[in-house]
């Protein structure tokens, strides 16, 4: 076409790749977007015949008060809880010791920004159904032990929480039944 652009082959804007050759993403990586993987690193038995592993992370979350301390959820591996930035995890989920509950999928979850020992989790396997949902449960002492707080919405699978950002009494959860709202979480 006349007037159209010639087209050369050579690095793409300076950054050293070449088009059409595949580079190994751990050799190159631009300063932003850099990704390493942080755990958890090991997995519970998971009561099937795959090997034990970590699985799916269906989530993550932050302590809004302590950025060292993070949160992993597995869809029917429970919760997993870091406080050094994902070099050490905790398993939260030790059915029958800690909690009324066989086992766990979560799928999402939210602390309370006044105070981020009270967690409150949406459980179920929202991608598969690998795990029943049991609606919402939360605990108040940064998940040494965990209760429901299902009301209204009984045993559905929560694919998200959120809180609100004012008022940390509201919370609206996502479900395999549709949204539910409660006022007095």
């Amino acid at each position: 076409i006349h007037g159209a652009p010639t087209l050369k082959s050579g690095p793409i804007g300076g950054t050293g790749l070449m088009p059409g050759s595949p580079v190994n993403p751990g050799i190159y990586c631009a300063d932003w977007g850099r990704w390493q993987p942080v755990g958890p690193n090991y997995g519970p038995y998971n009561q099937s015949p795959q090997p034990t592993g970590i699985g799916r992370i269906s989530g993550v979350a932050f302590d809004p008060k302590d950025t060292n301390t993070i949160f992993a959820l597995a869809p029917q591996g429970g919760v997993w809880k870091s406080k050094d930035y994902g070099k050490a995890w905790k398993h939260l989920w030790n059915a029958g010791t800690n909690n009324a509950f066989v086992t766990l999928g979560a799928s999402s979850m939210v602390l309370s920004y006044n105070n981020p020992d009270t967690l409150y989790i949406g459980t179920g396997d929202r991608d598969a159904g690998d795990a029943p949902g049991y609606g919402v449960i939360y605990s108040i002492n940064g998940g040494t032990t965990f209760s429901a707080r299902n009301t209204g919405m009984g045993n559905v699978t929560v694919s998200k929480i959120l809180m609100h950002p004012k008022n940390s009494a509201i919370l609206l959860a996502a479900t395999n039944s549709g949204i539910f709202r409660s006022t007095n979480s």
